[in-house]
């Protein structure tokens, strides 16, 4: 019995560690590549709209951060069409993921090309740097490497002050986006 309970204070010691090292980890490779308009992090929250365009999951904790979130999930068209009544919001957070809908970076790009001269808009973005290269005009670009989906929400923290990150910038993709780039 009493190796049964050690057995389990190990786990549960690796869990931890194991959780400890992931967010380590997340903390060095999360990039706020650019943040040209200063608007990260975002700590002025009260009586703000925020809309969060995600294609295929949740990145936000709305409890953990304190804010009510818009969730939008659209079709592309769906997203074209209510790209003109975005001028409610006080900020939204475009999340893509390299490989969503199956659709070309340069369309995902292209769809949301008017949101790309905003100061209120955030692009968070994962997958491979080289990819990045369609989305280098937003004003505001968090780069998260990882495929992880905690990864991300570390990342959303990060938007929101509430987590640092360490984070430069891999590789030279464009005269925008170059090794080393990021803001601590």
């Amino acid at each position: 019995d009493e190796q049964k309970h050690d057995d389990e204070a190990i786990r549960a010691l690796d869990f931890y560690e194991q959780h400890e090292l992931e967010t380590a980890l997340a903390e060095h490779s999360i990039t706020i590549v650019k943040d040209d308009n200063n608007v990260i992090p975002i700590k002025d929250i009260r009586d703000r709209n925020f809309l969060v365009i995600s294609f295929n999951r949740s990145i936000f904790d709305e409890h953990e951060l304190n804010i009510e979130i818009n969730e939008m999930s659209p079709s592309l068209n769906e997203a074209d069409t209510k790209l003109k009544s975005f001028d409610k919001y006080d900020k939204i957070i475009i999340h893509i993921e390299e490989d969503f809908l199956n659709e070309t970076l340069a369309e995902k790009a292209q769809q949301f090309a008017p949101l790309k001269n905003r100061e209120n808009t955030i692009l968070l973005y994962h997958g491979t740097p080289n990819s990045l290269i369609h989305f280098e005009d937003f004003p505001t670009i968090v780069f998260v490497p990882s495929r992880l989906l905690y990864h991300v929400q570390l990342a959303a923290r990060a938007i929101f002050g509430s987590m640092k990150v360490k984070g430069q910038f891999p590789k030279n993709v464009s005269k925008n986006l170059k090794y080393g780039q990021g803001k601590i």
